[in-house]
């Protein structure tokens, strides 16, 4: 919805989009958002709607979340924000039953804890170098190589493909020829432009879901919710917030959320 607000209604979206374009939109709805926090919060107060909520949970935890974590504090070397934040990370994808992502933090966290409780030098060398231990070119390089190979390929075909991406990527004269030399930077005039239209855009949507208070159903499953202002979408409870995968939901006459999800993150990780 916000892609088609920002680049015409007429713009189709990829399936796959480009991650600078997911980047851009990704930063355009988080500053978008900032702008009019006040505005929403000050309407909605306590209430505790389903769909509120869950864009609450949305614009001020996952998204600065996953801005933020590789770009400023893994790259910036702050590693006590970096490591409260693969926790949270590592909650987000077991919330979302995402298998094949929540192995790797946890991972992490078990080496970095172990590494606490037995004092052992790896975690200062860790701590004061965080950026070399980076597996981004590796998984990169793998990324590329799967893309340009087939499951019917050998061994040797795969490493042959290997050792010619390889050289491919250190010969400038062979990138250059396949180099777009058009200008992809958007002014700040323009960018400007892009987070107030977010803005409007996020303004427009809270107040459809500000008259739409109270009409999310369950439709007798426990795990979906129709969604009115999502045009009537059913939604999987695992995308709204923790207090919402206990057997206690949130009551607007009870002010216990902040308790459960205390209480369902305690569970998750002890």
């Amino acid at each position: 919805m916000i892609y088609h607000d920002l680049f015409e209604a007429n713009k189709i979206l990829a399936q796959k989009p480009k991650p600078r374009l997911i980047n851009l939109i990704l930063n355009l709805t988080f500053y978008g958002s900032k702008n009019i926090c006040n505005l929403i919060i000050n309407r909605f107060r306590n209430i505790k709607d389903v769909e509120y909520l869950m864009m609450i949970d949305l614009l001020d935890n996952s998204l600065p979340l996953t801005l933020d974590i590789y770009t400023k504090l893994f790259r910036c070397r702050f590693f006590e924000g970096y490591l409260k934040s693969v926790i949270k990370i590592w909650i987000l994808f077991q919330r979302l039953h995402r298998h094949n992502y929540n192995k790797a933090p946890l991972i992490f966290l078990s080496d970095v804890f172990s590494w606490t409780l037995n004092d052992h030098p790896i975690l200062d060398i860790l701590k004061n170098n965080l950026p070399i231990f980076n597996d981004y070119f590796v998984e990169n390089f793998h990324s590329s190589l799967r893309y340009q190979t087939a499951k019917s390929n050998t061994d040797k075909q795969i490493i042959q493909k290997a050792k010619t991406i390889d050289i491919e990527r250190n010969d400038d004269e062979f990138k250059n020829t396949f180099i777009n030399t058009k200008n992809t930077n958007i002014s700040k005039v323009k960018l400007i432009s892009l987070e107030k239209k977010v803005s409007l855009f996020l303004l427009s949507f809270f107040n459809i879901i500000y008259h739409n208070i109270g009409k999310s159903s369950n439709n007798n499953n426990n795990n979906m919710f129709e969604l009115p202002s999502f045009n009537n979408r059913n939604v999987n409870v695992k995308l709204f917030p923790l207090a919402w995968s206990t057997s206690n939901i949130p009551d607007n006459d009870k002010f216990v959320m902040q308790k459960i999800v205390y209480y369902q993150i305690h569970q998750i990780l002890f």
